[in-house]
């Protein structure tokens, strides 16, 4: 379904302010997520198409990650590549992330401790921790922070996914030093794995050949072949949540989607 957010869609507030100009909108894409359909939003720069889905997503709880695309985006930049990491690396990754949960779920009011002291003390002991690169006391304080997060909060389905998925990438995670090459999934592959949504902003501005990589994602009960890392082929293939929903955005002016994501 192709929608067209229309002008007067546009807020300049950097908060995410509901207009009456964005119901109709809001609608047609609330009834293509229901349907698992993808929407294509078309309009120039500026008419409120991230805006406008951001509020959807705000308003239906749903975590929504923008992926900008250009003529330079490749294959690895939607599923994922090797990278050179190390385990204090992932576990600084990790704390990224579970600092933002916990802003998540003070800013909803479902938080029944004092975030503020613990995330500032989860904060401090990783300043020591990452310098003095004590792989083991950083993963016990991640996984004392997961419990509390559990326990202390109220998540709901997808919030809990997150952190059980954060709980098993610290098990996961090497308790020597030094540095190696290994793959990392993608924002979009990770999001697929945990129910997550994906915009995929400017898609006509990528080559086709990139974006038919995700083909498999978009058929019923379609899934995603990572064969580039390596893996069995039973982990390579990754089959999406039931809430992953993908949504792609466009500027006519710059050219045409390809004929395959119109189609899909």
């Amino acid at each position: 379904m192709i929608l067209n957010p229309g002008p007067d869609a546009y807020t300049a507030s950097p908060s995410l302010v509901l207009l009456p100009e964005q119901f109709p909108l809001l609608e047609s894409l609330a009834f293509c997520v229901r349907e698992n359909w993808i929407p294509i939003l078309v309009g120039p720069a500026g008419s409120g198409k991230t805006r406008s889905l951001s509020v959807l997503a705000q308003m239906t709880k749903r975590r929504l990650h923008v992926l900008t695309l250009s003529s330079l985006s490749d294959t690895a930049d939607l599923i994922g590549g090797f990278e050179q990491s190390n385990s204090i690396v992932k576990m600084l990754e990790v704390k990224s992330e579970l600092l933002e949960i916990a802003e998540e779920q003070a800013v909803r009011g479902t938080w029944r401790g004092r975030h503020i002291e613990k995330t500032t003390e989860l904060q401090q002991k990783f300043k020591d921790i990452a310098r003095d690169q004590r792989v083991k006391e950083g993963k016990k304080c991640l996984k004392d922070f997961i419990e509390y997060l559990k326990t202390e909060t109220e998540p709901d389905e997808l919030t809990h996914s997150r952190l059980d998925s954060l709980a098993s990438s610290v098990c996961s995670t090497s308790s020597k030093q030094g540095f190696t090459f290994e793959w990392v999934d993608s924002v979009l592959v990770r999001a697929a794995k945990r129910g997550e949504w994906v915009l995929l902003d400017h898609a006509n501005r990528c080559a086709a050949a990139v974006l038919d990589r995700l083909n498999g994602l978009f058929e019923d009960g379609g899934v995603l072949a990572i064969t580039e890392g390596g893996c069995s082929e039973q982990d390579c293939i990754v089959r999406p949540h039931k809430d992953f929903r993908i949504f792609l955005a466009m500027d006519p002016k710059n050219g045409e989607l390809s004929d395959a994501m119109r189609y899909e």
